[in-house]
């Protein structure tokens, strides 16, 4: 189950439960409340993942504006990619993080 199918199966459960004269059984309840913990934990990865491509967009929007600042000067390549390879490093763990959870 991932993130997004989440509260909709959720939803499902508790609708069924709403609609019934009887209270919720205590195995229904726990299975909510381990999904709701499992989504919990789902959500702050992705959480995690927001801020560091955050953190990237900002690094590369520096970037940019170094390069602009020379722009007047011949690039070295190899020290641009030491600036950027990390980032991108970081950019694709995010998008891994969040791939995973969705």
């Amino acid at each position: 189950m991932t993130a997004l199918s989440t509260p909709k199966n959720i939803h499902t459960q508790l609708s069924t439960y709403a609609t019934a004269a009887n209270p919720v059984p205590h195995e229904a309840l726990g299975s909510i409340l381990h999904q709701l913990a499992a989504l919990d934990t789902d959500l702050q990865t992705l959480d995690n993942a927001i801020q560091t491509t955050a953190d990237v967009n900002g690094a590369l929007t520096l970037v940019i504006q170094m390069m602009e600042a020379a722009y007047d000067r011949k690039l070295d390549a190899d020290c641009l990619r030491c600036l950027l390879e990390p980032l991108r490093e970081k950019l694709g763990k995010a998008v891994d993080e969040m791939r995973w959870v969705l």
